[in-house]
């Protein structure tokens, strides 16, 4: 004799809500998505992901760029050792092997080509080409624009625009050389061009009018120069430089103004012989009489 046995299965509410409530269904469905990201690999913004983000925001490319640093931050180091000293320096950009090579400290620098402020340690220079800026060390506030600009100079607020520009200039300072290889010893002094040299300028939005005032004149020395006055006064009063151009002006005034006056003496002079003829011309003439006896 066989015995039946009847199993009775029983549905789970929780699954029959399932079968029949696809809402409920994709619900469940979001932790387990969300799990499977929590394990798989970091998603990124870019592929490749960009180099250089350290930390900081420093940025730095190239073998031994920023090789040194410890506490700067905001610097982009950009070819062979660009900026391999510098330790706590901060926003500073250094494009070429070896720019800013030197720098430590300094900030708010600029160096832009092949060993450009190599020996910079000072703040707010800008440098812009082969070895420009190269032997400054502490000088700050600087432009060196061309190749090896400013290439001897170690003071402030100097400027250098072109090929050697400033090259001669060392511990000057407020010098602006363009074009010109500038002098060791200057200070607060401008050289545009090579000596010699005839350059002609020309100013956009002025041209057709009149130019007036005083003349400008050059010395052997190069210096440009305006000629106001014919002397010119130190503070103490004492004259200390004559301005000849401006005497030869005076006196070819004063020529001017005789050769006028000599003109009207020589007209007075005709028109006064010219009244006496006249003169003598309107008087009767001398009668003779001869008495006879």
């Amino acid at each position: 004799m066989h015995q039946t046995i009847q199993l009775k299965t029983t549905v789970s509410p929780i699954r029959n809500s399932v079968r029949y409530s696809p809402l409920r269904r994709v619900f469940l469905l979001v932790p387990l998505t969300l799990a499977l990201f929590a394990l798989a690999p970091a998603s990124r913004a870019v592929f490749p992901a960009p180099d250089g983000g350290y930390p900081g925001s420093n940025t730095a490319e190239g073998a031994n760029a920023l090789q040194s640093l410890t506490a700067g931050s905001s610097n982009t180091a950009t070819g062979a050792s660009a900026l391999f000293s510098d330790i706590t320096g901060s926003l500073n950009t250094a494009t070429g092997a070896g720019a800013l090579f030197s720098n430590k400290f300094g900030t708010f620098n600029v160096a832009d080509g092949l060993e450009a402020a190599f020996h910079n340690t000072g703040s707010a220079n800008t440098a812009t080409g082969f070895q420009a800026l190269f032997s400054d060390t502490t000088g700050g506030a600087n432009t060196a624009d061309g190749f090896q600009a400013l290439f001897h100079n170690t003071g402030a607020n100097n400027i250098g625009l072109g090929t050697g520009a400033g090259f001669l200039l060392t511990t000057g300072n407020n010098n602006i050389d363009v074009g010109h290889n500038g002098v060791a010893a200057d200070n607060n002094t401008i050289r545009i061009g090579t000596k010699g040299t005839q350059m002609k300028t020309f100013i956009a939005g002025i041209s057709g009018v009149e130019v007036t005032g005083d003349s400008v004149c050059v010395n052997s020395d190069g210096q440009l120069g305006v000629c106001p006055m014919a002397v010119s006064n130190d503070a103490k009063g004492k004259v200390y430089i004559a301005r000849y151009e401006a005497v030869i002006r005076q006196l070819q005034k004063q020529q001017k103004q005789i050769e006028k006056l000599t003109a009207k003496l020589k007209e007075q002079a005709a028109q006064i012989q010219k009244v006496s003829a006249q003169i003598e011309a309107s008087k009767p003439a001398t009668q003779t009489v001869v008495s006879s006896q």
